[in-house]
């Protein structure tokens, strides 16, 4: 188990899933005991809205994108940042500071494109880093469609870092209010180790 853990959610489009990821992952591990800053970079703060409506059980801050690290230097305990679709510097920025990278993916051609986009952008990183980051968190999964199968069967074939958890398609996930059911986030991350 990790001691601390910053963890990014990043992606180029939107409708992935990176606001309900970040919440979720966050409530999973504040449900584990552990401190968690949630931190807020979306100029739509969908998620700081959620805090402020009194339906997140931890803190969420507005990220201040000039001044990033230091906000998560001082936010106690675990962080989990929540990036903005369509923007390639904050990518970077996030994964620069990050432990872990997680960019959702629903899995449909035009996702998996804009997929391949986010990944280029985190690999610099990667590379400048000298250390793997990224994983591909499937999200909104139907494994009926065999669309869905095709696709997650060729991002494989193509080493994409698939996580072994995915997040299904329900209606829990989609209802504005606070997250109660955190199985499949709780998956994730033991699968990244940062709970056993």
């Amino acid at each position: 188990m990790k001691e601390r853990v910053v963890i990014a959610i990043v992606g180029r489009k939107g409708g992935g899933g990176k606001t309900t990821s970040a919440a979720y992952l966050a409530a999973a591990l504040h449900e584990a005991g552990r401190t968690v800053t949630g931190i807020d970079t979306d100029p739509d703060v969908s998620w700081l809205k959620l805090h402020d409506a009194g339906l997140l059980p931890y803190e969420v801050l507005r990220g201040n994108r000039d001044d990033l690290h230091s906000q998560i230097e001082q936010a106690p305990g675990d962080v989990v940042i929540d990036t903005p679709p369509n923007d390639e510097a904050i990518v970077l920025l996030a994964s620069a500071v990050a432990d872990e990278v997680i960019a959702p993916l629903t899995l449909t051609g035009m996702d998996a494109a804009r997929l391949m986009q986010t990944l280029t952008s985190v690999a610099q990183v990667e590379r400048m880093r000298n250390r793997p980051l990224a994983s591909v968190l499937v999200t909104k999964y139907r494994p009926r469609l065999i669309v869905a199968r095709e696709l997650l069967a060729e991002l494989e074939e193509r080493n994409v870092p698939i996580l072994e958890a995915k997040i299904p398609l329900l209606t829990a996930y989609e209802a504005y209010g606070t997250p109660t059911y955190l199985d499949d986030y709780r998956a994730v991350l033991e699968e990244l180790e940062v709970l056993e």
